[in-house]
């Protein structure tokens, strides 16, 4: 059975406007939001993964895609980086680079929330553009079934990179 996740996501759209974010305005759909920053956007995902019988809060901000060539130099850079991040890493998925922070539903407070909103926006603002700069990412656009654009990429339990 699915658990009822209205309660985080009440939680999420409380703390969205404390930040003087309009939670409608931002949903994809339920429990998925696009978020504008100063350089770029965050994803933020509240779902439930039936094969782990738990839910999950995940925020994520596209850096760019993988480039074809100097890979171990990106690679580097990308560690050296880990390092020193809390709560946050840079991941791949598919061939997209992406900041990233996920954690339990079962433990999310408000705090939270507002930590991992802050930090992940906070290193995707101040390393994103340097690291397409650097390496040559192109942009992340992100396509439905149609071939339009979208916002956000809508994934199945079975696709969303977590633990």
């Amino acid at each position: 059975m699915t658990p009822d996740l209205s309660p985080t996501i009440s939680l999420v759209e409380g703390v969205m406007m404390d930040f003087d974010v309009n939670p409608a305005a931002c949903r994809n759909d339920e429990g998925q939001y696009t978020i504008p920053t100063k350089f770029g956007e965050l994803w933020v995902d509240i779902w439930y993964v039936p094969t782990e019988e738990r839910s999950y809060f995940q925020i994520m901000s596209p850096i760019g895609i993988m480039p074809e060539f100097q890979q171990a130099d990106l690679m580097r850079r990308v560690l050296e980086l880990n390092y020193q991040f809390i709560e946050v890493a840079i991941v791949m998925f598919k061939e997209g680079l992406y900041f990233k922070t996920i954690r339990e539903v079962d433990y999310l407070s408000k705090e939270t929330i507002q930590l991992s909103i802050n930090r992940v926006a906070m290193y995707a603002d101040k390393y994103a553009e340097k690291l397409k700069i650097e390496h040559g990412l192109k942009p992340i656009v992100v396509k439905d079934d149609s071939g339009a654009a979208q916002a956000m990429p809508s994934l199945s339990a079975d696709e969303n990179p977590n633990p």
